[in-house]
């Protein structure tokens, strides 16, 4: 066995005897023939002239321990090195300073707060050659990466210095296995961090999220295909975390010890979710794909043979199942992420309480492999005998993960369930990786944009016309589709590195949907923290019953107005400034969008010279005024394309409630009620065949909310390292009672 040659500045030589179980005792390599000498800085020892030590006891003691030579630790290869010249640390801490705070009101048995303790610590590096496997010294970090060991134990602050040195060496302990934690004495405390990779399998109920739109603004009279309003999917899926990380045993006492995960204070982890995605019944794509049809969409009973009976073809049943995996994937690394993040920054995202006596084979096992890196059984295997799960972010997102999208274009407007299925081709937006069906022909056909539905903002941009259209379809009470339906309106952004002017941008929304203050959002800007790094941004707004009627109508069912439309435009507008405007360009262009008097005078104007010609006689010779004069036209159109769009699908919106409201009609032939259907879907048609990009961008959905009454279910989220917000808005009790009857 290896020993330890001790010495200082002054006449210390000592040679210690490491306990088998420690790192130094069980670990260095080499071990028959080795002395591991070290120097510490402090003067342990009586000084030269005979006079005691300058330090005598731990209270304010700290010393720092210089490796004279290198130290290679392995079991029987090199695994870990300490290298020639590292320096090591010793000093005296409190127990709170060890322990994530929350901590305290989660895993009782904690040592009490206020204890001494005298910490050790080293650095080493970990072999680049070496392979991770069950039992080493790796812990699951990666190779090449330097680790910190850190061992400590309770001490008093008055205990002598040297003994109390010489005691932390010889019983350096690291938290490497089962045998190691075993020999810990109680309330002692060992870690390693740094950079790696944790693994974990886990099986969880997926949540989708349903969202049947419709294509035309009219039902099919008599047909319904049910949609599930919140349907789950039992997968299993195998994550990794990725990042600076500790790795924590707590013995609390002869039996019982705590093993924690938690982030490194200053570093970021990352979740990743690769591979595949398994379903119980069975891992074929058809066992993905007909699952997956039968929670979202209850009537469609379909086997294999169904499928491909519908002319579905192998690759395109393959490509089904590569959507959903890509959105349960999706869906399930975005929940994971939000946990870690939401994690304080050096907070435990793992602990498990484990009683050695109970431990049964499976158990320590589990628990084994978990030391290692490897999480896949300590959490996927439910109920082990031993084991207590404390925390974990794997629980906190099971609870509360992230919806999968499934976005049902059409599908009011069908009768079968088998029809949608059979022509309907399936889109994934590549940033979200929420999934669109939309039958293409059709959509066509009515004049729907389906050029490039590869590209997300393309892709968004339909859905978002879809989301007109089901409110049209809501409103005009001639479908018969599933109870609970809304018309989602949602924007999405994905900036690698975002500016202070782009965040301000994504606050202004919150503020546009009172869900933030003015001040508020700039005291959340000024209390973020820049650079931001990668950045998520969503909002939705979730209009359902009894709202749809107010999109389109004042005091029962008289239709709302151009110049109302108009007011409600103007007003998303001011409320979503472009950012990095300068101030001058910024205060030109909401005056403008304020003015009655403005609006006036371009109503009916057309094109940008009219506009320009009446801006010059306003403004003069301003300062920019082409940039000024090129927002305000551009404010113009779409509140002008918002204000025609919407008036006139009001118009024929109320003939066809007036009708069905003086005679009911089942009949889908009926002549008269066939022409008025033809008008408003006229108008629908011409209002998407001119739809403006900004509808599918924030702007839509401020639009949405504001011509609703902002009474509906809204969200918002900015997620990044630097600044992070979730803000809700519920549904008020009176429409929320109404939407129920």
């Amino acid at each position: 066995m290896a020993t330890i040659q001790l010495s200082d500045n002054a006449t210390l030589d000592e040679t210690i005897s490491p306990d088998p179980i420690s790192l130094f005792g069980k670990y260095v390599l080499d071990q028959g023939s080795m002395a591991v000498p070290m120097q510490v800085a402090t003067d342990l020892s009586k000084k030269t002239d005979g006079n005691a030590a300058q330090v005598q006891d731990l209270n304010n003691a700290l010393v720092n321990i210089t490796f004279k030579q290198s130290v290679p630790l392995g079991n029987n290869e090199k695994e870990l090195e300490i290298g020639a010249g590292t320096q090591g640390s010793m000093s005296l801490t409190k127990a709170s300073t060890l322990f994530d705070k929350e901590l305290y009101d989660d895993a009782p048995g904690l040592p009490a707060a206020s204890l001494d303790y005298l910490s050790a610590s080293v650095k080493a590096s970990v072999d680049s050659g070496f392979t991770n496997k069950l039992g080493d010294v790796k812990l699951g970090f990666d190779g090449g990466a330097d680790v910190t060991l850190t061992s400590s134990r309770p001490v008093n602050h008055t205990d002598p210095l040297l003994p109390s040195v010489e005691k932390a060496l010889e019983n350096f302990l690291v938290p490497l296995d089962l045998e190691h934690i075993t020999s810990m004495p109680p309330l002692s405390v060992a870690a390693v961090q740094g950079n790696g990779s944790l693994k974990f399998s886990i099986e969880f109920d997926a949540p989708i999220a349903p969202n049947p739109l419709a294509s035309l603004p009219t039902g099919v009279l008599g047909s319904v295909i049910n949609v599930s309003a919140a349907p789950k999917l039992g997968v299993s899926v195998a994550p990794s975390i990725t990042g600076g990380y500790k790795v924590q045993v707590t013995k609390v006492d002869g039996q019982n010890f705590l093993l924690g995960y938690s982030k490194t204070k200053g570093s970021k982890l990352e979740v990743t979710v690769t591979g595949s995605v398994g379903v119980s019944a069975g891992i074929g794509d058809t066992d993905l794909v007909a699952p997956f049809l039968k929670a979202v969409l209850p009537d469609a009973k379909l086997s294999e043979k169904d499928l491909k009976n519908l002319n579905i073809s192998d690759d395109e049943i393959s490509a089904m199942a590569s959507a959903i995996k890509g959105g349960i994937q999706k869906s399930l690394q975005v929940s994971l992420q939000e946990q870690l993040d939401a994690a304080a920054d050096d907070g435990t995202v793992f602990l498990y309480r484990i009683n050695l006596a109970t431990l049964d084979q499976e158990g320590r096992q589990a628990v084994s492999e978990a030391i290692d890196g490897d999480l896949s059984r300590i959490e996927g295997q439910g109920t082990l005998a031993g084991v207590t799960v404390i925390r974990s972010i794997v629980t906190d997102t099971q609870e509360r993960s992230r919806a999968f999208k499934v976005n049902l274009f059409g599908i009011l407007n069908f009768g079968s369930v088998q029809d949608y299925i059979q022509k309907t081709e399936w889109k994934t937006d590549d940033e979200t990786q929420d999934v669109t069906l939309i039958d293409t022909n059709q959509a066509s056909d009515v004049g729907y944009r389906i050029d490039n539905l590869a590209k997300a903002k393309a892709l968004r941009s339909i859905v978002a016309d879809g989301v007109l259209a089901t409110s049209v379809y809501m409103a005009s009470k001639t479908g018969y589709g599933p109870p609970g339906v809304t018309a989602n309106c949602w924007a999405f952004d994905l900036e690698e590195k975002p500016g202070p002017g782009q965040m301000k941008s994504y606050l202004d929304v919150a503020v546009a949907l009172n869900l933030l203050d003015a001040s508020a959002a700039q005291q959340t800007l000024a209390q973020s923290h820049p650079p931001f790094g990668e950045t998520t941004f969503n909002v939705e707004v979730k209009i359902g019953d009894p709202l749809f009627d107010s999109l389109f109508f004042v005091q029962a069912d008289t239709p709302r107005s151009f110049s109302d439309y108009q007011k409600v435009g103007r007003d998303a507008s001011l409320r979503t400034p472009p950012p990095d405007l300068p101030p001058e360009i910024l205060q030109a262009r909401q005056d403008a969008l304020g003015s009655d008097d403005l609006w006036k005078e371009m109503t009916g104007k057309g094109d940008f010279q009219d506009v320009e010609a009446i801006l010059k006689l306003r403004l003069g010779d301003v300062w920019a005024f082409d940039t000024i004069a090129k927002l305000i036209y551009s404010d113009y159109v779409i509140v002008t394309w918002w204000a025609s769009a919407m008036s006139n699908v009001a118009k024929p919106l109320s003939a066809v409630r007036d009708y069905l409201k003086s005679q009911p009609v089942a009949d889908p032939n009926n002549n008269t009620l066939n022409k008025l259907r033809g008008d408003l879907n006229k108008q629908l048609s011409k209002a998407i065949r001119q739809v403006h990009d900004q509808f599918a961008e924030p702007w839509g959905v401020v639009a949405m909310d504001l011509a609703s009454g902002q009474k509906a279910e809204a969200s918002f989220l900015i997620e990044s390292s630097g600044l992070r917000l979730r803000l809700q808005r519920a549904v008020p009790a009176k429409v929320a009672s109404a939407a129920s009857r």
